[in-house]
C-alpha cells in the first residue's frame, strides 16, 4: 500500500471541512396546531364553605327573667310565629296587675272630676241667669251678682282643667297597662321567620342578660350559598347572574347555582374579595361543608391556544409561528384563561400554524420540522 503524502492529506481534510460547513442546519422537530375560531366554553373554578344566605339571630325582647321552657332544638324546622321558648311570666303578671290598679284609680278620678265639672257648670249657668234678670227672692245688688258670675265661671274653668288632667292620667295609665301587656306577651319567644334552627343557646333556668349571644339562630327559608374568596382580578370578571355548577365535598350530586352577590370591595393587604354563589334548589348539605364551584362565562368565538404554546419574556407574551420551515417569534395579546387554554386577542389570525411545545428553547428564525402526526391538529 502506498502512503499518501502529507500535502495531499491536508487538502483532503480541508475539503471535508468545507463540505461539512456547506450542509444545511439540522431542523428541530416540533408539534404544532392550526388556529381556528372556536366557541370554547370558559369556566373558572373556586372553592369555599357552604353558608346560610341569611341567618336570623333571635334574642329575648325583655332584659330580665328566666327561661321557663324551651320548645325546639337544633336542626328543627319552624314556621314564622312558632313558639321557641317561654320566660317565667310571674314578674310580668305582677307588673300588669299594678298597672291595672293604677288605671282603675285613674278612671275613678276622672269620673269624680267630671261630676265636679257638671256641678260647676250648672252654678255658672245659674249665676249668668241671675245677673241678667231681677229676682225678688234673691237679695243681692247688681255688683254682687256680677261677682258671683265671675266666681262661678272661674270654678267651672278649674273643674274643666281638673277633668283634662284626669283624662291625661287615664291615658298614661292605659299606655302603661299596654306596656305591661306587651312585656307579658314578650315572655313568649316566637320565630320571626320560617327556617331551620341552626343554633340553640337557650336552656331552662337560663337568666336573661347573662350572655350577649342570641338564644336561637334561624336559617331563613333554608337558603344556602357558597362563600368564595377570590383574587381582585377574578372578582372583576364575576358578576351577578352568572351560572355555576356546585360540587360539595363528599356529595356526588352536581348542583346548579348562580352568582348572587358580586364582590363590592377588595381587601387592601391580601387583595382578596368575597362573593356568594346561591343554590338554585335547597341542597341536602351541611353548613360549613366545603364546595367546589365552577362559574361559567359567556361563550364567545375566539382563537384559543394551550398554555404550553405561550412564551413570556417579562410582561410580554409571544408564540412561534411556522413559516417556510422556520419558527418566527410573534408577539400576541392575551385575553381570558380557562381550562388550560388562553384566548388570543391580537397577534395571529385563523389558519396560522403555531408551535405548541418547548417554546422556551426555540430561537426566532430557527429551522423547524413539523411532526407529521401533528400537521392536522386543531383545537
Amino acid at each position: 500500500m502506498r502512503k499518501i503524502s502529507w500535502p495531499l492529506a491536508g487538502w483532503l481534510v480541508l475539503a471535508l471541512a468545507i463540505n461539512a460547513s456547506a450542509e444545511p442546519q439540522t431542523a428541530i422537530t416540533v408539534s404544532t396546531i392550526t388556529t381556528e375560531l372556536s366557541n370554547t366554553p370558559r369556566t373558572m373554578t373556586f372553592s369555599g364553605p357552604v353558608v346560610g344566605r341569611e341567618e336570623i339571630s333571635v334574642y329575648a325582647s325583655v332584659a330580665q327573667g328566666k327561661i321557663q321552657q324551651v320548645m325546639v332544638d337544633e336542626d328543627q324546622r319552624v314556621s314564622a310565629g312558632t313558639v321557641l321558648a317561654t320566660i317565667d311570666p310571674k314578674l310580668f303578671q305582677v307588673q300588669r296587675a299594678q298597672q291595672q290598679a293604677v288605671r282603675q284609680r285613674a278612671v275613678a278620678a276622672l269620673a269624680q272630676q267630671e261630676a265636679s265639672l257638671e256641678e260647676a257648670q250648672a252654678l255658672h249657668s245659674q249665676a249668668k241667669i241671675d245677673l241678667k234678670k231681677a229676682n225678688p227672692f234673691v237679695e243681692a245688688t247688681p255688683e254682687q251678682k256680677a261677682t258671683n258670675e265671675h266666681v262661678a265661671e272661674a270654678h267651672a274653668k278649674a273643674a274643666q282643667q281638673a277633668v283634662n288632667m284626669a283624662q291625661a292620667d287615664l291615658a298614661l295609665a292605659d299606655a302603661q297597662l299596654a306596656e305591661a301587656d306587651l312585656r307579658l306577651a314578650q315572655a313568649t319567644i316566637t320565630a320571626p321567620v320560617s327556617g331551620t334552627i341552626t343554633t340553640r343557646k337557650a336552656h331552662v333556668g337560663m337568666v336573661l342578660g347573662q350572655s350577649p349571644e342570641p338564644l336561637f339562630v334561624i336559617l331563613r327559608d333554608d337558603a344556602l350559598e357558597v362563600e368564595l374568596e377570590v383574587s381582585g382580578a377574578d372578582a372583576a370578571r364575576l358578576t351577578p347572574g352568572m351560572t355555576a355548577e356546585i360540587q360539595v365535598v363528599g356529595n356526588n350530586t352536581l348542583y346548579k347555582g348562580k352568582v348572587r352577590r358580586a364582590a363590592n370591595q377588595v381587601q387592601r393587604q391580601s387583595q382578596v374579595a368575597k362573593l356568594r354563589v346561591r343554590f338554585d334548589k335547597s341542597p341536602n348539605v351541611i353548613l360549613g361543608q366545603f364546595a367546589q364551584v365552577r362559574v361559567n362565562f359567556k361563550v364567545q368565538k375566539a382563537i384559543y391556544l394551550p398554555d404550553a404554546a405561550i412564551r413570556f419574556d417579562g410582561a410580554n407574551a409571544s408564540v412561534f409561528v411556522v413559516n417556510a420551515g422556520k419558527a418566527i417569534k410573534t408577539t400576541v395579546k392575551l385575553g381570558e384563561r380557562s381550562n388550560g387554554l388562553v384566548e388570543i386577542v391580537q397577534g395571529i389570525k385563523e389558519g396560522t400554524q403555531v408551535v405548541t411545545g418547548a417554546v422556551a428553547f426555540l430561537h426566532d428564525g430557527e429551522a423547524v420540522r413539523v411532526a407529521p402526526e401533528s400537521k392536522s391538529n386543531k383545537l
